[in-house]
């Protein structure tokens, strides 16, 4: 019986960081705002918001970009919440098989192309 090698896990890249610490510091600025509703004037509340997504939007960013997606993924931190737990069901697409994945695709469909191309001869 074969023995499961652990995965390695992948060291934290910049992107990764600075994604986590604008989630974190978003998140802190939304639980404060949640304790200020209805405590404050509703124009209070809009006005805090902006900087809460100024921060939160931007990691989420970050995040995406750190997972091997484009920036614009990133801006499901629009969503909040909801926005960020799709970011983290995201598969990474930076791990390593994930890459053996879309090589063996890439030549699957090249030996496709070419088993065509040799049939129409």
């Amino acid at each position: 019986m074969a023995t499961k090698e652990p995965r390695k896990q992948q060291p934290l890249n910049e992107d990764r960081i600075k994604g986590s610490y604008g989630i974190g510091i978003g998140m802190f600025m939304f639980m404060g705002l949640g304790l200020l509703l209805g405590k404050v004037h509703p124009v209070i509340s809009w006005i805090l918001l902006v900087p809460a997504l100024a921060v939160f939007v931007p990691g989420c960013v970050y995040y995406a970009k750190s997972k091997g997606y484009p920036k614009l993924v990133g801006l499901l931190g629009f969503g909040a919440i909801p926005g960020l737990v799709i970011l983290i069901l995201l598969p990474d697409r930076t791990n390593n098989t994930y890459q053996e994945t879309m090589e063996i695709q890439r030549q699957l469909r090249e030996r496709h192309e070419a088993k065509k191309k040799d049939n129409s001869d």
